[in-house]
């Protein structure tokens, strides 16, 4: 709702306020078997786009969009919001033209109405997208300042043979360390896809059961490994850290970015940490 209230629902209500100023002359209109808005050529590809949409808002309504950065889900559903929208501002304007030969004075007072409103609402398009610039910025320099080398060190530094398990944001660091990975995000785990399934102590047995090489975890702190009490698996996380097993892991390296509060924490196994430094050495 929040993508829809922002970008379309002050668009819509101007357009319905037109169509109901005067809903019979639009209901007369529609009836004529000549309207070319809503011919058959045109709602053979409508109707199918409609449905997909709503199919796709069905499918996500009962689902947590956690990642649904810059509403990047919904986004599907803006060319067939965007079509009915064109739809009933035809309707709208058609109501309006005939305003201006009704009542002039009438037809005055909407056209300032709506022109107040749509620069109300582009200074609110403006300034939000000021801030998905901003984000953007963020995020590129995310990538390269610590998604992007966290995977090139992995894969300059350990055998393709190793596993590559990454806790949190995956992100970048599994294409380019090109090893095979466990993300505990759940995304590319048959086991962990099931997460609401499992207990808190089959999800830290799993953790330690992959017997994983290499470690990558994201961090809120530079000092040491923490999150944010709502962030992704934090409270499991926070028990495998404590869990007797997390020993024979040793912190190797920590990629930090500029302008946020991100880390990202390189953990190897202890034979793997003295083989490393072995090799530094050489």
């Amino acid at each position: 709702m929040n993508f829809f209230n922002k970008y379309f629902s002050l668009p819509f209500l101007v357009s319905l306020f037109l169509i109901l100023i005067n809903i019979d002359q639009i209901w007369k209109k529609l009836k004529k078997s000549d309207s070319e808005v809503l011919s058959k050529e045109f709602m053979y590809i409508l109707l199918p786009t409609v449905v997909f949409t709503i199919i796709l808002l069905i499918q996500y309504f009962h689902t947590d969009l956690l990642m649904n950065y810059s509403h990047r889900f919904f986004i599907p559903t803006l060319p067939i919001l965007l079509i009915i929208l064109a739809i009933f501002f035809h309707f709208g304007f058609y109501n309006l033209q005939n305003t201006s030969l009704t009542s002039p004075l009438t037809h005055k007072a909407y056209i300032i109405l709506i022109i107040y409103l749509f620069c109300f609402h582009f200074q609110s398009l403006i300034l939000d997208m000021k801030r998905e610039v901003d984000i953007s910025t963020r995020m590129k320099l995310l990538l390269d300042e610590v998604h992007i080398p966290t995977g090139k060190f992995i894969q300059e530094n350990f055998s393709e043979n190793s596993i590559l398990l990454v806790h949190a944001d995956a992100g970048a660091i599994p294409y380019f360390a090109k090893l095979k990975t466990i993300d505990f995000g759940g995304l590319n785990d048959d086991y962990l896809a099931h997460r609401n399934k499992l207990s808190d102590k089959e999800i830290i047995d799993y953790f330690f059961n992959v017997n994983a090489d290499v470690l990558a975890i994201t961090s809120f702190s530079k000092n040491k490994l923490v999150r944010k009490d709502n962030s992704l698996n934090w409270d499991t996380l926070k028990n495998i850290l404590k869990d007797k097993r997390f020993k024979k892991y040793t912190l190797l390296k920590i990629f930090s970015c500029s302008v946020w509060t991100y880390h990202e924490f390189v953990f190897v196994k202890n034979e793997v940490y003295k083989e490393y430094y072995k090799n530094k050495v050489r």
